[in-house]
């Protein structure tokens, strides 16, 4: 059974990605850090990871992985309307 996982990895990099098997990763985002418009905040990006692959399907040493965490709502929304089917998930259900 997959499900959506955050790593990061001993290079530092952080990413987000569908994990499908032991150390086995596919869907691979970059989290990266943008500057807001006010130039003054900084918000969190999601960018290819190893753009130049045929495919983002990768064995990822467990001993390079630092840690691992299932990501945010926001970021789990935004993974699943780049990488996924595009379906998000409510963070609060108002009139029920």
């Amino acid at each position: 059974m997959s499900k959506i996982v955050c790593l990061k990895l001993a290079t530092g990099e952080e990413i987000i990605c569908n994990e499908v098997g032991d150390n086995y990763y596919e869907d691979i985002a970059s989290i990266i850090m943008v500057p807001g418009q006010s130039g003054q905040q900084v918000g969190l990006g999601l960018a290819p990871f190893m753009p130049y692959l045929e495919e983002a399907k990768l064995f990822i040493d467990s001993a390079k992985v630092i840690c691992k965490g299932t990501p945010s709502k926001e970021m789990l929304n935004n993974y699943s309307r780049i990488y996924g089917s595009g379906i998000q998930i409510a963070s609060t259900l108002q009139g029920i």
